[in-house]
């Protein structure tokens, strides 16, 4: 699934909020280094969350206006 729109909302898969994610970092920040220091984190940290290893911080999705929903649908 890349993007559904339903009930006012755009539902997208993992690989399509960390497109938008690395969007915000590099236009912001200039570097994946600089957003960590910026948080407080890792670089490692960022690095394993860009790659989808680890599950972005409440914050980091905050910062480009998402929120994390699952939802489960019948195959």
């Amino acid at each position: 699934m890349a993007l559904e729109i339903k009930h006012n909302e755009v539902y997208m898969d993992k690989k399509e909020m960390l497109k938008i994610l690395k969007g915000y970092i590099y236009s912001e920040f200039g570097t994946a280094k600089k957003y960590a220091e910026s948080l407080g984190v890792s670089s490692a940290f960022i690095s394993a969350v860009l790659n989808g290893n680890k599950e972005p911080t409440e914050e980091m999705f905050k910062a480009i206006s998402m929120k994390k929903k699952v939802i489960y649908c019948q195959a």
